[in-house]
């Protein structure tokens, strides 16, 4: 196979075989995956070929809603790619790398794919509000349903993956994808405002008498904090719901959990402690510190297989 692009586009390409598609995925999430890359080293070799193509996935259908292409352009990529996966669903031979370790996952692990075109739809709803001027949410049941499309799918594909097939799992995985774009959406809040996007509901920004001209410029310190601070117990609580995701979850999906909620938990620590530190720089976590969350999930894990161990009945001989 050619060399391929680090930002990959939905266009005519050699079809490859699945073990190179998920070599692709996985030299994807390792390059651009950042947060989430590390989390996946905490599951066994199957769900963690699986997480790369998910992930890989994802990335494509991001980037083709990102970049410097006039919004029609954009949106014309993202319903090509959206034909695409239908056609390599329904059997066609695939064009782009990362669709035939997708559609491989979709079958071996009976993965619905509902969750993966409601990604996709969640992408365009973005573009559609760039066509229209912006992204301006008006309340926070917006809020959700904007956090459902772009992560709380994304959860519920996850656990799939990670072998839970609980239908009773599912308001904790929605409420673990709603703490996670909450932390990002607070720690994007100036670049987003720049782009003339709003994640904050209006009605937020109304209850502290904050105008969207303050969150692009860090005006008006104190009516920032008390919305900040609000945004903030805002995810805690999300982050509080998802912790019901562990009763559902197999061993091998618990550490993966663990290690996500760990990093994203410490972005949303930092911003807590200094609000406005978002108006410095971007906030992130060093590669060394990640590795420590990493660690300490496999850790953990360990300790409550222990603790079953030990609590489990002694089997009399015969």
């Amino acid at each position: 196979m050619s060399p391929l692009p680090t930002r990959s586009s939905p266009g005519a390409r050699t079809p490859c075989h699945v073990a190179e598609s998920f070599a692709y995925c996985h030299a994807l999430a390792r390059r651009t995956g950042r947060n989430f890359y590390y989390s996946f080293l905490t599951l066994p070799r199957r769900e963690f070929e699986g997480m790369c193509a998910l992930y890989a996935f994802l990335r494509v259908t991001d980037d083709l809603g990102d970049g410097s292409a006039p919004a029609p352009d954009r949106m014309a990529r993202l319903d090509a790619w959206e034909s695409q996966f239908r056609a390599a669903l329904a059997g066609e031979t695939p064009r782009h790398p990362v669709l035939p370790a997708v559609v491989a996952l979709v079958r071996q692990e009976r993965l619905p794919p509902e969750p993966l075109f409601d990604t996709i739809c969640g992408v365009r709803r973005d573009l559609e509000a760039e066509l229209a001027g912006g992204v301006d949410l008006a309340t926070t049941e917006d809020l959700r349903d904007y956090c459902y499309l772009v992560a709380g799918a994304v959860g519920l594909a996850c656990i799939h993956v990670w072998g839970c097939r609980d239908a009773a799992a599912r308001p904790a995985a929605l409420a673990c994808g709603e703490a996670f774009q909450r932390t990002n959406i607070l720690r994007d809040v100036r670049e987003d405002a720049t782009s003339n996007r709003f994640y904050i509901p209006r009605e937020e920004c109304d209850r502290h008498h904050c105008t969207r001209s303050d969150l692009g410029t860090g005006q008006g310190r104190e009516r920032l904090l008390g919305l900040l601070e609000g945004q903030v117990g805002a995810a805690r609580r999300c982050y509080d719901e998802a912790e019901a995701l562990f009763d559902y979850l197999p061993p091998a999906g618990r550490p993966v959990l663990t290690a996500m909620i760990g990093i994203y938990g410490a972005l949303l620590d930092q911003i807590a402690r200094h609000p406005l530190v978002i108006y410095r720089g971007r906030v992130s976590l060093p590669a060394w510190r990640k590795l420590v969350i990493v660690s300490q999930s496999l850790l953990e894990e360990q300790g409550r297989r222990s603790r079953d161990w030990l609590a489990a009945p002694i089997r009399s001989p015969g």
